[in-house]
């Protein structure tokens, strides 16, 4: 105690051996160790005053404040100053990202502080590249496979960890079956569904569930058309590479004696088969020809429902559902 008096009175400076832990993020707890601590006046990490406690000649109990930022740390007594011979490191703090949201490759500035020294970036734990432009900003681009979540920063010092979530936008990558009639089920297959809230053909509205963040079930909407599939959540609009192939059903119907018989009436492009297969899917906006053949001792006496005959054969337009008949007689 003599001793401890003695240098507080005859003005020695103090002196930093030590300090741990060498880092942790704000609000960290640290022990300095050193000499002639009595009568402290001032702590701080690389210029920024933190709150202390003396607890002996040789110990200080601190706080990294908010705004430090890494460097060596300064113990201040009427006798002078200390610093450091080491730096403390300052854990990473993300302030904010900008935009809030989009789809992979779009470009995201996160702002904090301390990213100086960063060796990782990621979104929602998928590892992203990234630029720091400055201790307190980094560019970054939302990497492929990243979904909805938290994005953080990884420096030596530690892991920073952002309060909100970075909201990723849908993406479709592909539908099954890829064609079929108002009323067909099609599931499609992409990442980031969750929270979807509309699903459209071609842009008509269709009745949808959101079996996983991976998957949707939905249902070819009356008025579709031939055309894109889009998938609307919060965070954007995905739209399908291809296009779902609406088809729309054709049917022909026979008159005559001998009409379930020896009587055809078949299509180009294929499907109807007139004999057996009277009715087929084509894809809209197609054309379909239809030709007629009577059987023995039948004759064909004309068509009724076609947008343009001529003698045997009918064209129809598939603009919407159609039924056509060809007449025959004995």
């Amino acid at each position: 105690t003599a001793n401890v008096l003695n240098a507080f009175l005859t003005g020695v400076a103090p002196t930093i051996t030590t300090f741990l832990p060498a880092s942790g993020p704000v609000g960290t707890s640290v022990t300095i160790s050193g000499t002639n601590f009595m009568g402290t006046t001032a702590v701080t990490f690389n210029g920024s005053a933190a709150t202390f406690t003396v607890t002996s000649d040789a110990a200080i109990q601190t706080t990294v404040p908010a705004g430090a930022s890494t460097g060596p740390l300064s113990v201040t007594t009427p006798a002078g100053t200390a610093t450091s011979a080491s730096s403390f490191a300052v854990a990473p703090t993300i302030t904010s990202f900008s935009p809030s949201s989009g789809r992979v490759g779009t470009g995201v500035t996160i702002s904090g502080a301390n990213f100086v020294g960063t060796t990782a970036v990621t979104f929602n734990g998928s590892a992203a590249t990234f630029t720091v432009t400055s201790d307190a900003a980094i560019q970054t681009t939302v990497p492929a496979g990243a979904s909805t979540g938290p994005l953080s920063v990884t420096t030596p010092a530690g892991t920073a960890t952002s309060a909100s979530s970075f909201a990723v936008a849908p993406t479709i990558t592909s539908f099954s079956p890829s064609s079929g009639r108002v009323g067909t089920g099609v599931t499609i297959s992409g990442a980031n569904f969750m929270g979807t809230t509309a699903v459209t053909f071609n842009g008509s509205a269709a009745t949808f569930t959101v079996t996983s963040d991976t998957a949707i079930q939905t249902t070819v909407p009356a008025g579709a058309s031939t055309g894109p599939l889009s998938v609307t959540t919060p965070a954007g609009t995905a739209l399908s590479a291809s296009n779902f192939t609406l088809t729309i059903p054709l049917t022909v119907t026979k008159t005559g004696l001998f009409a379930g018989a020896g009587d055809t009436v078949t299509s180009s492009p294929a499907g109807i088969a007139c004999g057996s297969t009277c009715s087929a899917d084509f894809n809209s906006g197609s054309v379909v020809t239809l030709t007629a053949r009577p059987g023995f001792l039948s004759i064909f006496t004309g068509w009724e429902g076609c947008d343009a005959t001529n003698g045997t054969t009918c064209t129809v337009t598939m603009n919407a559902q159609k039924t056509v008949t060809a007449n025959f007689l004995p």
